[in-house]
C-alpha cells in the first residue's frame, strides 16, 4: 500500500511541476512587458493596498537571519551520518549531459542554480544542495525563508540564496532566485546563463514533460537536476530548526531522504572536481554513487 501511495505522490508531483512550469512561463512573459513607468506605479499602488488590507508593514515572505545553531546543523552534517544515509532511491537521479563544453568560472568547475523563493520544490531541494556544497566550501549570508503559502506544500521551510555568497577552492557556485515568495521579480540570470538554461532545460537534455522545471541545477555541464529529488511533503509543517535537527538521524523521515540526496549531489560534484577533496570523494558511499553516474 505504501508503494502505491508513493507512486501516486510522484505522479502528482510531476503534474504539479508541469502546472508550475506553465505558470512560471506565463509570469516571465508578463514580466518581459513591464517596462513602462505607469506599470511600476500600478505595482506600487497594489503593494500599498495589500499592506492596508493585511495590516502588515512588510511582505510576509521577507527572509530573516538564520539561527546559528540551525545553520551549523545544516552545513555540518557529519560524514558518518551521511554515510549511514546511503544512496538515494532510484527515482532521485541526475540527468547526464554529453557534447557540451565544461561549465567553468575562475578556472574551476561551476555549478549553476536557478530557482524561485515561492517554489516548494526549490525549497526542498536547497536543503541537500547546501549540505553537499558545504562539503566543498563555505556559505555566508544564507537566510531563512519559506515557499509560498498559496502553493502546494505551502510555507515549506527553507533557505534563500538571494544574499548568499559561496567560497570554495574546488568549485564556483552561482545562484539565481528569480522571484520572491510572493512571485515578484527578484534576480535575473545573465544573458549567457539565460541562453544556457534555455538550451539545457529542454529536450534532448531533459524529458519533454520536465522542460522549464525549477529548480534547475547545472553541475558543470556534466549533470542536470530538475525539480525536487524528493517530495516537499517530507518537510510539511516543520520549521527550520526541526528540519535541521532531523538531519542527524540518517534513517529518520527527514534525514534519510535529505541526506541521501545530499550524497547524490556530493558524488556529482566529485565528478567535476577530479574527485577532490579526497576526504570527501573517497568515502565509500560517495564513490559507489559516483560509479553509477558514469
Amino acid at each position: 500500500m505504501s508503494g502505491a501511495n508513493e507512486h501516486r505522490r510522484r505522479v502528482e508531483t510531476m503534474r504539479l511541476e508541469q502546472s508550475r512550469r506553465q505558470m512560471t512561463t506565463a509570469r516571465r512573459r508578463r514580466l518581459a512587458l513591464i517596462v513602462a513607468p505607469i506599470v511600476v506605479v500600478v505595482l506600487v499602488v497594489g503593494i500599498m493596498v495589500g499592506i492596508k488590507f493585511t495590516g502588515t508593514k512588510e511582505a510576509n515572505g521577507t527572509p530573516t537571519a538564520a539561527e546559528a545553531s540551525t545553520l551549523a546543523k545544516l552545513t555540518g552534517v557529519p560524514a558518518e551520518t551521511l554515510a549511514k544515509a546511503g544512496a538515494p532511491p532510484p527515482d532521485a537521479k541526475l540527468l547526464p549531459v554529453s557534447g557540451e563544453p565544461p561549465l567553468t568560472q575562475d578556472g574551476k568547475p561551476r555549478i549553476l542554480y536557478l530557482g524561485a523563493e515561492y517554489c516548494p520544490y526549490c525549497a526542498a531541494q536547497r536543503w541537500p544542495l547546501i549540505i553537499a556544497l558545504s562539503r566543498f566550501g563555505t556559505f555566508t549570508g544564507l537566510q531563512e525563508s519559506h515557499s509560498s503559502g498559496q502553493d502546494v506544500f505551502p510555507n515549506t521551510a527553507t533557505f534563500t540564496f538571494r544574499s548568499a555568497t559561496y567560497s570554495s577552492p574546488y568549485v564556483t557556485f552561482t545562484a539565481v532566485e528569480t522571484e520572491d515568495e510572493q512571485g515578484r521579480p527578484l534576480q535575473q540570470p545573465s544573458a549567457a546563463d539565460t541562453a544556457l538554461v534555455t538550451k539545457l532545460n529542454a529536450p534532448p537534455y531533459v524529458p519533454a514533460e520536465a522542460k522549464g522545471s525549477i529548480p534547475f541545477i547545472d553541475i558543470g555541464n556534466r549533470f542536470l537536476a530538475t525539480g525536487a529529488s524528493y517530495s516537499p511533503e517530507v518537510l510539511d509543517g516543520l520549521d527550520h530548526a526541526q528540519i535541521a535537527g532531523g538531519l542527524a538521524d540518517p534513517a529518520g523521515p527527514i534525514g534519510k531522504p535529505v541526506d541521501s540526496v545530499a550524497n547524490l549531489m556530493t558524488a556529482s560534484i566529485c565528478a567535476i572536481t577530479g574527485d577532490k577533496p579526497a576526504n570527501v570523494c573517497d568515502e565509500p558511499v560517495v564513490k559507489n554513487i559516483r560509479k553509477g553516474l558514469g
